[in-house]
């Protein structure tokens, strides 16, 4: 980011810490904050309907998970590794288009997604940060009931720091 002129800041210990502080920048500074889930321009879905869209969340942080379940904002601690799946309050925008729209909803264990990230690597040699790896993580859980069917699974994250896949690699040796 830095190197398309942006000013990168590195504030909190969870993304929860982390938005708060770019919201008191956004007053302090007259800046413009950009959700990464209440973001109506980024908040689109056009589906088949007869195709079945399986959510996943890590059952470390069942925020999403809850929220989706009980059709009404729900919270949770915050126990998992997976930064990108890390959130202890959901984004209510999303939410409403998934009660709508979402078939079914897995939550998978931070062994598992390490067991993600491994098979991504070794099988697809694609490199995969945890909370990317949670669709592989799901259908893998999920493995009896998807056979014989066509899936598709969206890994959307890469940002996997050297220590963090150290850590899927040895947990999950064979």
């Amino acid at each position: 980011m830095r190197a398309y002129g942006a000013d990168v800041v590195f504030y909190g210990a969870d993304f929860e810490t982390s938005q708060r502080h770019c919201l008191t920048l956004e007053q302090e500074q007259g800046l413009r904050f950009v959700s990464s889930g209440d973001e109506p321009l980024l908040v689109a879905k056009t589906l088949k309907p007869s195709t079945q869209v399986i959510g996943v969340q890590a059952s470390g942080a069942p925020t999403t998970y809850l929220t989706w379940q009980a059709h009404a904002r729900r919270t949770a601690p915050i126990q998992t590794f997976a930064g990108g799946l890390a959130t202890g309050k959901p984004f209510m925008m999303p939410q409403q288009i998934l009660w709508q729209h979402l078939d079914d909803f897995v939550l998978v264990d931070d062994l598992e997604l390490m067991q993600g990230v491994r098979l991504f690597l070794e099988k697809a040699k694609t490199l995969a940060e945890p909370a990317g790896a949670a669709p592989l993580a799901a259908a893998l859980r999920l493995r009896e009931r998807l056979r014989g069917k066509h899936v598709a699974l969206i890994l959307s994250g890469g940002n996997i720091a050297p220590e963090e896949l150290t850590l899927c690699l040895e947990r999950t040796r064979q």
